[in-house]
């Protein structure tokens, strides 16, 4: 289901969140607090993967140094949404009669509130996987060139070796621009 998402906090606040149907117009729909956290959930999965993205592209990172950099990020938005969860429950508990209603609704306070912040883009494998079905990526494609004649220093035997080279789809690259068009976050 397509979803028209603003990109600020102000936004959000001032804004409904709006669903567009099957005719494509835009319809404010009013949604459960259930289906703005999904929606708030794939918007936060689509900055992560831009953020990892970013980070090896125009920075140049390692791999270990992203996987370090998920590891760290997690470790801080699950304790600023810890913090966060049991400050608000302690100010919505002051109430006996809420209290006893949040208490009935949900058995297990500490899972409220998590956000998982890089599920599904949490390994090398799933971040390429995520930036070729999601940003269209291309990659090199690899083609056998021919052969080439090797000696080997421990045998001192000539063997035959491919000589592979790689070139980059750029037909298929401007065609994924012009069919998907160029937006605000892929075009900085």
């Amino acid at each position: 289901m397509p979803t028209t998402i603003g990109g600020t906090y102000a936004f959000h606040r001032s804004n409904p969140i709006s669903v567009q149907d099957a005719d494509d117009t835009n319809i404010p729909v009013i949604l459960d607090h259930f289906g703005r956290a999904e929606l708030y959930e794939k918007q936060l999965c689509q900055q992560c993967a831009a953020y990892i993205l970013r980070l090896k592209s125009f920075h140049g990172l390692s791999q270990s140094c992203i996987n370090d950099i998920v590891q760290q990020t997690e470790g801080i938005v699950y304790s600023a949404t810890s913090s966060t969860r049991e400050r608000l429950l302690g100010e919505v508990k002051q109430d006996e009669v809420v209290k006893n209603v949040l208490d009935q609704q949900t058995a297990d306070w500490s899972r409220v509130g998590d956000v998982p912040v890089f599920q599904g883009i949490d390994s090398s494998w799933l971040q390429q996987k995520y930036f070729r079905e999601k940003f269209g990526m291309l990659e090199p494609v690899e083609v056998k060139l021919g052969e080439r004649r090797v000696i080997r220093h421990n045998s001192r035997k000539l063997q035959r070796v491919p000589a592979v080279g790689y070139y980059v789809p750029f037909l298929d690259c401007l065609q994924n621009l012009t069919v998907e068009g160029c937006n605000e976050q892929h075009c900085e």
